[in-house]
């Protein structure tokens, strides 16, 4: 993926977020959540404070091609450390800083040269990524799941599909085929977690053959667990 393909991507993905958030209505925005069951607001703050941590180590680490980043706390205590952080932010605050934080992405990738952005060694941090795989997994995709499982908790499920579908809409035949197949991955995911298991298993079919490696971790995902007795589910594995 080149770079004007990754700033369209980058900016469709935004568009696709103000939409799903224009969504949610004033009391949703306020509503307080717990540390078991996130509100918006949280779930906004979550997504944003990720990104916040994945440009900081970019700057720190990936301009001077150093070997990687320090050791972070595990997912589980980070993601405790964020709620509590936010928890008492209003929605207009967090709003705000989501916007910034996207427009600080866009002015990183913007100053970068097409080598920057898609070779695979350019930046020993990213661990053998390009740039835009690495990108695009917190800006795009990252936000994606939390999008769609944000409508699934206030029981929107068709709308939480049709977010699923926008995002995964926006990559294109000509892109890597590791790429398409983790957009219908993500896809089939989404669909598991709707209750859509046709769609699921048909969208996984093609996603493990042009991403074998997919394959194993989805054994573990528990995206995946709806289908899981379903023997049509269990003949995916079997080819």
């Amino acid at each position: 993926m080149n770079k004007a393909k990754l700033l369209e991507r980058l900016n469709a993905g935004y568009a696709l977020t103000e939409q799903a958030l224009a969504d949610l209505s004033d009391a949703e925005k306020t509503r307080p959540g717990t540390p078991e069951r996130w509100a918006p607001k949280d779930i906004l703050a979550h997504i944003t404070e990720w990104e916040k941590r994945w440009l900081e180590s970019f700057r720190k680490y990936g301009l001077e091609n150093a070997p990687g980043a320090p050791a972070r706390p595990g997912e589980d205590e980070a993601n405790a450390q964020i709620f509590a952080e936010n928890q008492a932010r209003a929605w207009d605050d967090v709003a705000a800083e989501s916007r910034r934080v996207f427009q600080q992405a866009l002015a990183v990738t913007a100053a970068l040269s097409e080598a920057d952005v898609t070779d695979p060694q350019r930046f020993a941090w990213l661990r053998g990524r390009p740039f835009w795989r690495a990108i695009c997994g917190t800006f795009y995709w990252h936000v994606e799941g939390h999008l769609f499982q944000m409508h699934i908790d206030r029981h929107a499920a068709d709308r939480a599909v049709q977010i699923a579908e926008a995002f995964a809409a926006q990559i294109g035949a000509d892109e890597p085929a590791v790429e398409r197949g983790l957009a219908l991955y993500n896809l089939a995911c989404s669909y598991s977690l709707a209750g859509k298991a046709e769609q699921a298993i048909a969208a996984l079919k093609t996603a493990f053959a042009l991403n074998p490696d997919l394959v194993e971790w989805s054994k573990q995902d528990t995206d995946l667990n709806p289908l899981r007795d379903q023997p049509a589910f269990q003949a995916v594995y079997a080819k």
